[in-house]
């Protein structure tokens, strides 16, 4: 209980000053409490606040250790790649080798065997040559010879005589001319294989012979077909 409104405890009335001092005992503990209870809140605020900055931090250490993990990762596949590309280049590089020692070698065989019936066909050409002087230099084909010279030489009086013919009677005129540049062809052909050979000449006939060849090879011998008889 308490007098009038001013809440102060009078001489006469105990009640009222123990009830003042309850009252005021209550207010304290209840200021007390509300401090209490504040500071309280704020601890577990400040609790929050440091688990949420921790948990920020934590998950901020773990996005930099995944991406540390992962830039390693990709350090690691780059360096995997590139020995690979080594690798392969380096079995590039050696097949190429191979393939170059390959064709080398089919070149050197293609050149040697090139080089080989190259060989074989000059010697079969010296061969040849040989026969054929053989053959040019025999007794009958030197008979054979003489009769082509004949013929020749009889051929160019013909000719030579029937210069002024009319052009209705050439043809035949022009059949004689092309065989005789033939024949000249022909001895000419077989004296241009004479040589002072061992084998090929009886002593004391190579000069003969080689007075002949240089008689019939000399400039001087008409070809009728680019000189016909009627072209002044």
């Amino acid at each position: 209980m308490v007098c009038g409104t001013t809440l102060r405890p009078t001489g006469s009335c105990q009640q009222c000053a123990f009830a003042f001092l309850r009252l005021s005992n209550q207010r304290t503990i209840a200021l007390e409490q509300e401090r209490i209870a504040q500071q309280e809140r704020e601890k577990r605020a400040r609790r929050a606040e440091r688990a949420r900055r921790a948990e920020q931090e934590e998950q901020a250490r773990l996005a930099k250790q995944h991406e540390a993990q992962l830039l390693l990762h990709q350090q690691h596949l780059r360096e995997q790649q590139a020995r690979m590309d080594q690798f392969e280049a380096e079995q590039r590089r050696r097949q190429q080798e191979i393939d170059d020692e390959k064709r080398r070698v089919e070149e050197q065989q293609r050149a040697k065997e090139a080089k080989q019936q190259e060989e074989i066909r000059l010697k079969k050409r010296q061969i040849e040559e040989a026969n054929m002087k053989r053959r040019n230099t025999t007794t009958v084909a030197l008979r054979n010879l003489r009769e082509l010279v004949r013929t020749r030489y009889e051929l160019d009086n013909e000719i030579w005589q029937k210069r002024d013919v009319r052009k209705p009677m050439r043809p035949d005129i022009i059949k004689k001319m092309q065989r005789a540049d033939a024949i000249l062809g022909e001895i000419q052909a077989m004296v241009n294989t004479w040589e002072d050979s061992p084998g090929t000449w009886d002593e004391g006939e190579w000069e003969l012979a080689y007075e002949v060849r240089q008689r019939l090879l000399a400039d001087g011998k008409r070809s009728w077909e680019s000189h016909p008889p009627w072209v002044k």
